[in-house]
């Protein structure tokens, strides 16, 4: 038995971008040209037919497209979210809109926005995953709901996951 032969599941989680059923359908593209790769060593990745299906066993496997729900984004669409509609969203609205009329496009407006927000916070880091290490983003927020979801039955050896109310709790909150 290869160490690969004791997984028990996979998640895979990519960006929409701009559509998110391309997007897992080169997903589903790249599972089944791994599957033509490795064959011979006994080794298969189950292809799910939709997003966050999880299929076959050993491994099993599931595909997350973000922000969810079949929609175009990102991870920095969630992120926007847990920040929609305060006094620093409307802030990076007002810069954003200064910048537009001076000519300059913002591109990719999620991430720009994301980042925007990260430098309104102490010791600001670009990189979203170091924020929300620093505990930048709102984590227990509705906005990750479906990842929350998704991740369950990936991590799931039996036991309980805790609830957003019993992890706020356990910081403290």
């Amino acid at each position: 038995m290869t160490a690969f032969q004791t997984v028990k599941r996979i998640g895979i989680v990519r960006d929409a971008d701009e559509s998110a059923d391309r997007t897992f359908q080169s997903v589903q593209t790249s599972l089944r040209n791994a599957n033509d790769a490795v064959r011979s060593s006994g080794v298969e990745f189950p292809v799910p037919d939709r997003p966050e299906q999880l299929v076959g066993e050993r491994p099993a496997l599931s595909v997350m497209i973000l922000p969810g729900d079949g929609q175009a984004g990102m991870l920095e669409t969630l992120l926007c979210r847990t920040f929609a509609g305060d006094d620093v969203d409307r802030c990076i609205d007002r810069f954003f809109q200064c910048a537009e009329e001076s000519g300059t496009r913002i591109q990719r407006p999620d991430k720009a926005r994301a980042r925007a927000y990260l430098v309104t916070t102490p010791d600001p880091h670009f990189s979203v995953g170091v924020a929300a290490k620093r505990d930048r983003w709102d984590m227990d927020h509705g906005a990750f709901d479906g990842i929350r979801g998704f991740l369950r039955p990936l991590a799931s050896h039996g036991t309980r996951t805790p609830q957003p109310a019993e992890r706020s709790r356990r910081r403290g909150a």
